[in-house]
């Protein structure tokens, strides 16, 4: 092959004169194949030229080989780069450690772990030995997806080789910590890089306190925090989105919040990833006042809003059924021609349910049709319980109909959804038939399933329906205080008296207080037959119970006062009362 031509294709000059160009390759092509078909087109990329060369037989070489795999590893082929070690093997060339890394590399970018991995495991095949290169970019590739398990058996393997692992090689190893959530793995490998006395750099520290955040871990988290600090290793933004991350995970918005401004306070400047972590504390927490102020904030700094961020404002709205706080932040993305994506109908959906507004809930369902999205298993859930929740059963048993239809399997939640609707009406036939269709479709029934056909059955004046279901269920599963509940409430409206008072034994047995609306429901039934000796034993029993919930109020009561007034007594810098002074008077 002409080293001059060869040169210019890859982009170096060695050996030659003087820089070629492009024409002088294809002339030094054309002259080696008289090919017309070369001289009038012009080969689109190297991968085109490495194949032409390759068919003339100059490509027989292993740092050629290296260099085309290079070359589609920055194109993200993967799959072709794999392809080229059998291609190796037929033309009489053994892959070497060059080789295998630069496709190991090709893998690791394509984030393809398994791909990584058989070709980590090939190297043995060719009895090729995997040097430090092989293992950490294996591990890379294992980080990137996920794959936690691999990442530490190699990085074992080479601590327990000849092989000593380097930075890098920790770094991806926590980092697949963190994407496999194990923060306590992740938390040794940082161990073991202070033992060797390296310094872990803010990507690592980024890393574990994001496994922290994502197993709801904030007091590691800000620990984590705290020991790189001590450490002088400099924070960066996404160190502080990551500790706000685990803030909000752990419900605790406030500390969320103290982070973002301590972030601000030293003078970095929060990107849109930053503003979501604090939003996302705000939607765990139902802090809709703060999501909606964040927002605005956001506006006033000029950092646009994602889908992301207008989807947790509008998850902040819904445990207080702010639907038309919820519709206006849709109207927002509209506005500023942000797509709301599937997880965004949920949350307003949910928030319509919650505000007891089943028409808006519909209309969302259907606006989803009109945006070309697919309504799946959740948005129909959330729009069955708003319509169950509004005593619309008709129409929470038609979007079950829809929704397979529309090829959407329901699941336990849809079902217990619509039993619950049907349970509103007292539509007995339909939910106890629902909960039938259920089974036949492989589903098992849970207790609250159960509770709410049983508390259909009941309000429809089926006692003996309810305490069929009742029984049926306690051959697969233990039952609850509310299911216990609502079959003395099925027996009391069918004034089986007898079978209230035995289930009122049975709960106490199994260490189950029956509520005031329990006794309640006794004591109407005995007293309809005129059993009066139970009468009096239940109405003590009630008195009791509510003697004991007057106490149990009283001491939360003093509890909460108590807890005031450690507050205002820690406020007080001039000590105008004494703490033990006002426990005394409480």
């Amino acid at each position: 092959m002409r080293p001059f031509a060869y040169n210019a294709l890859i982009g170096t000059s060695a050996g030659a004169p003087h820089t070629p160009t492009y024409a002088t390759a294809s002339r030094a092509l054309h002259s080696k194949h008289d090919s017309v078909e070369l001289q009038r087109r012009r080969p689109r990329d190297l991968g085109v030229i490495f194949d032409v060369l390759r068919e003339a037989g100059h490509l027989d070489g292993h740092k050629e080989y290296v260099s085309k795999i290079k070359q589609l590893a920055r194109r993200s082929a993967w799959q072709r780069a794999v392809a080229l070690l059998p291609e190796m093997r037929e033309e009489g060339l053994t892959p070497d450690v060059a080789t295998y890394n630069a496709v190991l590399r090709a893998c690791e970018k394509g984030k393809r772990w398994k791909a990584a991995l058989s070709v980590f495991s090939g190297m043995q095949d060719d009895e090729v030995e995997a040097d430090s290169t092989a293992f950490s970019t294996s591990i890379s590739a294992c980080a990137t997806s996920s794959h936690w398990v691999s990442a530490l058996l190699l990085l074992t393997h080479m601590t327990t080789g000849e092989l000593n692992p380097g930075l890098s090689a920790y770094n991806s190893a926590v980092i697949a910590c963190e994407k496999g959530r194990q923060w306590e793995y992740g938390l040794a490998l940082l161990g073991d890089m202070k033992d060797k006395d390296w310094r872990p750099s803010a990507v690592v520290y980024n890393a574990l306190i994001g496994a922290c955040a994502r197993c709801a871990e904030t007091k590691r988290a800000l620990a984590v925090f705290e020991d790189m600090l001590v450490a002088g290793v400099m924070p960066t933004v996404a160190t502080y989105t990551a500790a706000i991350k685990a803030c909000a995970n752990g419900g605790e918005w406030q500390r969320a919040l103290g982070l973002f401004l301590q972030m601000m306070t030293e003078g970095f400047t929060p990107d849109v990833n930053a503003y979501n972590a604090l939003m996302s504390a705000f939607a765990n927490c139902k802090e809709w006042n703060q999501a909606l102020e964040l927002l605005e904030e956001m506006e006033r700094e000029g950092v646009a809003p994602n889908a992301d961020t207008y989807t947790m404002a509008i998850s902040a709205c819904t445990k207080d059924g702010l639907w038309l706080q919820a519709l206006g932040l849709l109207e927002d993305m509209e506005w500023n021609d942000i797509t709301p994506r599937v997880s965004t109908y949920h949350v307003a959906i949910k928030a319509c349910a919650k505000g007891k507004n089943w028409q808006q809930a519909l209309g969302l369902v259907a606006n989803m049709r009109a945006r070309k999205i697919s309504p799946d298993v959740v948005a129909y859930n959330a729009a069955i319980n708003a319509c169950g929740g509004c005593k619309q059963a008709a129409l929470a048993m038609g979007l079950y109909v829809e929704m397979q239809t529309d090829r959407v399997k329901p699941n336990i939640l849809t079902y217990i959804a619509v039993i619950n609707a049907c349970s509103q009406v007292n539509d007995w036939q339909q939910a106890v038939s629902l909960l039938t269709a259920m089974r036949k479709r492989g589903l098992r029934a849970g207790v609250n399933t159960y509770t709410a056909a049983i508390d259909a059955c009941g309000k429809a004046g089926q006692a003996g329906h309810a305490l069929d279901l009742f029984n049926q269920m306690k051959k697969e599963l233990e039952p609850k205080g509310i299911t216990y509940e609502a079959a003395i409430d099925a027996c009391g409206r069918g004034r089986r008296w007898e079978q209230v008072l035995v289930l009122l034994d049975e709960m106490r047995l199994k260490g189950l207080e029956p509520d005031m609306q329990a006794f309640d429901a006794a004591i109407v039934t005995c007293s309809m037959d005129q059993q009066w000796d139970h009468v009096v034993e239940l109405e003590a029993n009630l008195f009791d119970l509510q003697s004991v919930k007057k106490r149990l109020d009283a001491e939360r009561e003093a509890e909460e006062m108590v807890e005031e007034a450690h507050g205002l007594w820690k406020e007080d810098s001039l000590g105008s009362f004494s703490e033990d002074l006002l426990l005394d008077e409480i």
